[in-house]
C-alpha cells in the first residue's frame, strides 16, 4: 500500500504528516530528530508491502526564507528510506525461516 507523507511547516515545527492520528513534528528552533518517535509513528504498523512517498508540500518562501527546510525534508526523507529498506530485509527474512 502506498502510503503519502506531507511535508509542511508552520511556525514552530516542520511537519510529516500521514493522516490525523500520525504526525511528526521537529521544532524549528530546536531541530531536533527524535528517531525513535518517528519510528514508533509511521514504522510500528509497516506492512512488507508498504511503500512511502513523501511530499513537500512547503512554498518557495519558507524554502527561501529558512534554509533548514530544505536539509530537513532531505535528511527525513533518507532516513525513511533507510528505516524501510532495512525492515523489508529483515521481514523478508523473517518469511524465509518460516518457511
Amino acid at each position: 500500500m502506498k502510503r503519502i507523507i506531507e511535508f509542511y511547516k508552520d511556525n514552530n515545527d516542520y511537519i510529516f504528516k500521514e493522516n490525523d492520528n500520525k504526525i511528526f513534528k521537529i521544532n524549528i528552533v530546536e531541530k531536533i530528530l527524535n528517531g525513535l518517535d518517528l519510528y514508533n509513528i509511521f514504522f510500528n504498523d509497516y506492512n512488507i508491502n508498504d511503500t512511502f512517498e513523501i511530499i513537500d508540500k512547503t512554498n518557495d518562501n519558507d524554502k527561501k526564507d529558512d534554509k533548514m527546510c530544505i536539509a530537513i525534508f532531505n535528511k527525513v526523507k533518507e532516513l525513511f528510506t533507510n528505516i524501510e529498506n532495512t525492515l523489508k530485509i529483515e521481514l523478508m527474512e523473517k518469511d524465509d525461516k518460516k518457511e
